[in-house]
């Protein structure tokens, strides 16, 4: 009896030609076994991790964002999968299917994710190459979708809702990350943005009320961990204890020395090549050079 295991990002197109591929096999030889595992994104990435560890070898060069093993030996990637259904199973044609199809399923399945848990609560933050916005060669980076730490951290995750979603100061000014930049670029360390008066990185704005007149928001918590190796905390920059407001850090690797020094309010959950592509990207006196900007976000629902 043959088993076919299969994991992967579910906002993947790939994966779900893997699972194609496999659904092929059995309909051929129905004593195959398929095991499927759709996975967020940094499911996926702490499960191959987890093979790395344990296995070595081939696992550790391996980047796709879906991964097949056969009775317990390596595949890989949905091209070698191509090779081995047309090889060992004598089925010629498996590279021809709908990707549309496989596209729609990526996306519901995706959406199911942040939907399952209607208690959890999750933003989006599209970031692109600033100075070629109005241009149609425009670098897009990609969406980050972050996980908020609504239970540890309820009014930093509320104030961090409300500047993805915009809102006007009783001044009149706008508080958005919409257009805001990255400021700070640190390689393998992290993304710093957030300062949505100016983009310079001086300013730290609140955009909900707070009780007693408090300018920023106490430290809720301490407990998230920043020393995870793949990055992807988000976590708020401040100036000392209980200045958290606006400013903001995604961790691009592991930052241990954060730990009880910041406040974390969330972790991506999809988009960590993005994060790899700007952690890549050209700095100049550690900002990014073109300038990176969140170009839209919000809440994601």
């Amino acid at each position: 009896m043959t088993n076919l295991i299969i994991y992967g990002s579910v906002n993947d197109d790939d994966l779900y030609f893997c699972q194609h591929v496999a659904n092929r096999i059995k309909e051929k030889f129905k004593e195959v076994t398929i095991k499927f595992y759709p996975l967020s994104e940094i499911d996926y990435l702490i499960k191959l991790e987890e093979f790395k560890s344990t296995n070595g070898g081939v696992y550790h060069s391996h980047t796709a964002a879906h991964l097949v093993i056969k009775d317990g030996v390596y595949i890989g990637d949905l091209k070698n999968f191509f090779t081995v259904a047309i090889k060992e199973y004598g089925i010629d044609d498996i590279t021809i299917a709908s990707r549309g199809t496989f596209g729609r399923q990526s996306k519901e399945d995706t959406t199911k994710i942040i939907q399952e848990d209607e208690n959890k609560k999750f933003v989006y933050l599209d970031f692109l190459d600033g100075s070629d916005e109005r241009k149609s060669h425009s670098t897009i980076f990609g969406r980050v979708i972050i996980e908020l730490f609504t239970d540890l951290c309820p009014i930093a995750c509320q104030n961090f809702i409300t500047l993805c979603n915009g809102i006007k100061s009783p001044d009149g000014t706008k508080l958005f990350y919409g257009n805001c930049p990255i400021h700070r670029l640190v390689k393998n360390g992290w993304l710093q943005c957030g300062d949505v008066i100016d983009g310079s990185g001086s300013h730290n704005s609140v955009a909900i009320s707070l009780p007693n007149n408090q300018k920023y928001i106490q430290d809720e918590s301490f407990t998230v961990d920043f020393g995870f190796p793949l990055g992807g905390i988000v976590g708020l920059s401040n100036q000392g204890p209980h200045t958290n407001g606006s400013q903001f850090f995604i961790t691009l690797g592991p930052c241990d020395w954060m730990n009880c020094k910041y406040v974390g309010i969330g972790k991506v959950i999809f988009g960590y090549k993005v994060l790899k592509a700007i952690n890549n990207a050209p700095i100049k006196n550690q900002r990014p050079y073109p300038p990176i900007i969140v170009k839209t976000c919000g809440l994601e629902v």
